[in-house]
């Protein structure tokens, strides 16, 4: 089912590269607080986070061609699907309020091993075998469509705490049939128990390992949401310190990529994101790093120098705490020369695209990933760096069936 209708371009692009005026106004976000009510978040350590006056949301610099600055959020953005609207309900109370009540990391891991039984598994045809990839363990998962000289190195996500390749099962062997490739899923460990840099290492290891079975990284791609869609920025970052042949391409999601929490959506976005309880980050920061310097970059992308690094696509929420992470490292990309397209998605939340069997928002999210791998990934046709209507792209590429 096709999105078109739910999105909408964050700027109108004449033929000679102008801008239209009306482009550059921001819209309105909804709020669960009257305009102007002061708000604040507690935090631990008697630290609070102020998320101040509500108010609609600030315009911001996305990275565009010509240098051009545009709304943040999508102008004239439609309202999202109904599912969407119950989904942002469900999210709301099951999930965020569940966290706060219980924000304990073996709660939550044991929460997500219930969820994690109620996963469909995939369809016949797809074969997923249990791989050690250089030491970590990992997923490999190939459908009919998979073309066996074409790899998705996938790196879930789950606040460095949580999670494992068999969550997102669901999502996999849709990348593998839509990308036409091999998705190496890896279960890299988990922090408290292994902090920082032991995630890291093991992303590092298992692209070694893929090197080491003969894949051309011109036919390789990062993927991540979350603290995976960090630790793709990470992992690239010291592949070019260490003088290893770069991926072809990196797609993230709603990445986590300043762990010293210094984004302003932290605190605009608070009272609207549905799932995460952003008063809960310091606690969570301190177990992934345990001590370590939440600005160094292996850590934090953002405060690295992404000179180098291949094209990207970066697909964030317009109501999610992490949205600022997401279009500052844009910014810094597009910076340094880089490749990189960002889209601001409006009305949508963390990792919204992991709802992609019944939302079409999600379907049409799957559809433009594989869209940017296939042509910009794996064909290395290099596109203007902007924010666009992607409606028309997802629907050309179909996502499969359930």
């Amino acid at each position: 089912m096709s999105a078109r209708g739910h999105l909408r371009p964050s700027c109108t692009i004449a033929a000679d590269g102008s801008l239209s005026p009306d482009s550059f106004r921001p819209a309105r976000m909804p709020m669960t607080a009257a305009l102007g009510q002061q708000r604040t978040c507690p935090l631990p350590n008697n630290r609070n986070i102020d998320v101040g006056y509500i108010s609609e949301l600030p315009t911001a610099t996305c990275p565009m061609s010509h240098g051009l600055t545009a709304a943040l959020t999508p102008a004239r953005s439609k309202s999202p699907s109904l599912v969407a609207r119950v989904m942002r309900i469900c999210l709301r109370i099951l999930v965020k309020r569940g966290l706060r009540a219980n924000p304990s990391v073996e709660a939550t891991r044991r929460h997500l091993r219930i969820l994690g039984r109620l996963v469909p598994r995939p369809p016949r045809g797809t074969e997923t075998i249990a791989i050690d990839a250089g030491g970590v363990p990992a997923d490999r998962v190939a459908t009919t469509a998979s073309r066996h000289d074409r790899h998705i190195l996938y790196l879930h996500g789950g606040g460095y705490v949580t999670g494992w390749p068999g969550l997102c099962r669901d999502l996999t062997w849709r990348l593998a049939t839509l990308c036409r490739v091999c998705v190496l899923s890896i279960d890299y460990r988990l922090a408290p128990e292994h902090p920082f840099p032991a995630a890291l290492d093991d992303a590092i290891a298992a692209y070694r390992w893929l090197l080491a079975q003969g894949a051309d990284p011109k036919r390789i791609a990062l993927m991540g949401d979350s603290a995976g869609g960090g630790l793709v920025f990470a992992t690239m970052l010291r592949l070019r310190d260490e003088d290893v042949e770069l991926p072809a391409a990196a797609v993230v999601v709603s990445p986590w990529t300043d762990l010293a929490l210094t984004g302003q959506s932290l605190h605009l976005n608070a009272l609207i994101d549905p799932l995460i309880p952003v008063e809960l980050a310091p606690r969570l920061v301190d177990l992934c790093l345990a001590g370590a310097n939440p600005r160094n970059p292996y850590a934090s992308p953002l405060y690295g120098d992404p000179t180098g690094l291949p094209p990207t696509l970066i697909l964030v929420g317009s109501d999610e705490v992490l949205r600022d992470d997401a279009v500052r490292i844009a910014d810094k990309m597009r910076a340094t020369g880089c490749h990189v397209e960002i889209e601001v998605w409006p009305h949508m939340w963390h990792v919204w695209y992991m709802c992609m069997r019944v939302m079409p928002e999600a379907k049409a999210a799957i559809a433009r990933i594989a869209k940017f791998m296939d042509v910009v990934g794996f064909l290395h046709m290099k596109l203007p760096s902007m924010i666009v209507d992607r409606s028309d792209d997802a629907k050309t590429v179909s996502p499969p069936n359930p």
